[in-house]
């Protein structure tokens, strides 16, 4: 008998779970809001609407499934995962944590900025953005866009960035460490780092204008590509740089 009331417990949960998961489905779909807990929650959101306040997940390790005109995000400890399509991707991360998001939007926009996790993202979007601020955690962008755009100021970070655009800038503003892995095609490409040591490997880049510039106090430039115009720039107190590439104009400065 006893094993009898377990397994109808074990129904009657399930049963209770499933109810569950399509009132909050619906109630997103009206309202444009879901609040989940500090648990592990997973959410199908489908919304045709701009309105409403978004996905709140809290803590926890967290999944979202995304069908929906606007989607809206937010999340602080644990790991988040997003998944789907959207017009408009907004995911913001304000604690420790791993974000990884993969789909297809109008525009894109990831930001976290607790204090370690990764961020890693594989899509396709007219607009791609991604910022990453705190003590740790590594980019990696594998995706498409018209104008693609990836920003990390943490103090220990590495950026990978695979993917094409008429416009990619990845930048690794300040911080003691960090390194750019860049393999992209682009019209204008520009790489930019100035961690405190690091180094650039810049690979493809062929497009009309690619600009790869190193600051700080030590770290190496890689440069493989072909372009109209390619700037390659080194302004580090110990570094070197190699220059494999083809282009109309090209211009290799040590500085420093």
């Amino acid at each position: 008998m006893a094993f009898v009331a377990d397994v109808f417990e074990s129904i009657v949960d399930a049963v209770v779970d499933v109810v569950e998961t399509v009132v909050d489905s619906v109630t997103y779909l009206v309202s444009g809001n879901y609040e989940g807990d500090n648990g592990d929650n997973t959410f199908t959101a489908v919304g045709l609407g701009l309105w409403g306040g978004g996905v709140n997940v809290y803590g926890g390790n967290d999944t979202v499934y995304a069908a929906s005109l606007k989607l809206d995000v937010y999340d602080t400890w644990g790991n988040l995962s997003v998944h789907g399509a959207a017009g408009f991707m907004n995911i913001n991360k304000s604690a420790w944590g791993n974000m990884t998001v993969s789909g297809l939007a109008g525009a894109t926009n990831l930001q976290h900025t607790g204090r370690t996790g990764n961020i890693n993202f594989k899509g396709a979007a007219a607009s791609n953005y991604l910022y990453r601020q705190g003590y740790s955690g590594n980019i990696s962008f594998t995706g498409a866009g018209i104008s693609n755009r990836v920003i990390s100021k943490v103090r220990y970070g590495n950026i990978s960035f695979t993917g094409a655009g008429a416009s990619n800038v990845v930048e690794r503003i300040g911080g003691d460490q960090g390194d750019i892995h860049f393999t992209g095609i682009g019209a204008y490409n520009k790489v930019t780092n100035s961690a405190s040591r690091g180094s650039i490997y810049f690979t493809g880049g062929i497009g009309a204008y690619n600009k790869v510039e190193r600051r700080g106090y030590s770290g190496n430039i890689s440069f493989t590509g072909a372009g109209i115009s390619n700037r390659v720039i080194s302004k580090v107190r110990y570094g070197n740089i190699s220059f494999t590439g083809a282009g109309a104009s090209n211009v290799v400065e040590r500085i420093g």
